[in-house]
């Protein structure tokens, strides 16, 4: 009697295709927006830290006070362009035969995956490099960061007066206005799963909301009122080396940080952590996000009768 196997011939469906692919919700540039800018480098004009604050008055003294006839106490300010960006240059190329691309078979789309994959390797790589920055203890971004004493998961953990510290810290360095600035936080997936089960804040919900359903907002609201946005980092990377069986690892890990952030980063000027800026060079025809500065065209390449796919910021 025939079989399954004998009446058909096995061959690939056309509507699927299966692999592991890394998450996209790419959360960095929240921190840093990006910031078009008309030249590869420049530099930034920048205040005297002092400029916008008024001093303590001497013994007896009333500031600024003005008598009859008498002139005017004179101020100004100070301003200078020592901070410097520089937009560095990242790009891939994938290859693209046209045996390739004739003979591919359904669901198979290689012109459509290639300008995919490009994209995404260079989300991914510049994800890596904002995580690498915001929490990098080594720079200055370590004062922009909570350090708490107890992990956040444990009953001793008092998450909202670490945030509180930071927040107190922000205004005492004069990095937080609200009307020009918001802040937000930036929270590994890892914490995040763990924080959900914070007693405190279990506590805290118990009596408003089920407790089962501890959203990104609640944890929002119970770290500090002044906290906008709180963004979650799940994105996710290959430790192992190139041709190695992927080992994949949380960018985040188990850290969190709060930043302050320009309200409208393209007409900015106050405090803030950063920005990115992306040099807007006015290639035409490119596909991508262009928020990033990222394209990608395609070329012809006769000698290895291939299309070369090319992708780059």
């Amino acid at each position: 009697m025939p079989t399954a196997h004998t009446v058909h011939v096995d061959r690939p469906l056309t509507n699927m295709v299966l692999g592991a692919a890394p998450t996209t919700a790419y959360v960095g540039h929240n921190a840093l927006p990006p910031v078009m800018v008309g030249k590869q480098s420049d530099k930034i004009w920048a205040e005297g830290d002092g400029t916008n604050f008024t001093v303590a008055p001497k013994s007896g003294q009333k500031l600024y006070h003005r008598g009859p006839g008498s002139e005017f106490m004179r101020v100004d300010y100070t301003v200078s362009a020592t901070a410097q960006y520089f937009c560095e240059n990242y790009g891939i190329e994938l290859p693209l035969s046209w045996e390739e691309l004739a003979n591919a078979d359904q669901p198979l789309n290689p012109r459509a995956k290639k300008g995919a994959l490009g994209l995404n390797l260079l989300r991914n790589a510049q994800e890596q490099r904002y995580a690498a920055l915001l929490f990098d203890t080594a720079t200055t971004f370590v004062s922009y960061k909570s350090t708490p004493s107890d992990l956040w998961d444990t009953a001793a953990a008092n998450i909202p007066g670490d945030c509180a510290t930071v927040v107190e810290g922000f205004l005492t360095r004069g990095r937080f206005d609200p009307s020009v600035t918001k802040l937000i936080a930036i929270m590994g997936v890892q914490s995040w799963h763990d924080c959900r089960r914070n007693p405190d804040l279990l506590e805290a919900m118990k009596y408003t909301q089920d407790v089962k359903q501890v959203t990104v907002d609640a944890m929002r609201v119970f770290m500090h009122e002044e906290i906008e946005e709180l963004h979650i980092g799940r994105a996710t990377y290959n430790t192992a080396a190139d041709g190695q069986t992927p080992v994949l690892a949380f960018m985040w890990g188990k850290n969190c940080g709060i930043y302050s952030v320009p309200r409208n980063p393209m007409n900015h000027a106050g405090p803030a952590v950063g920005f990115t800026p992306v040099w807007n060079t006015g290639d035409k025809g490119r596909g991508g996000p262009a928020e990033f500065g990222i394209g990608s065209e395609w070329y012809s390449e006769k000698k290895t009768k291939s299309e070369i796919i090319q992708t780059d910021h």
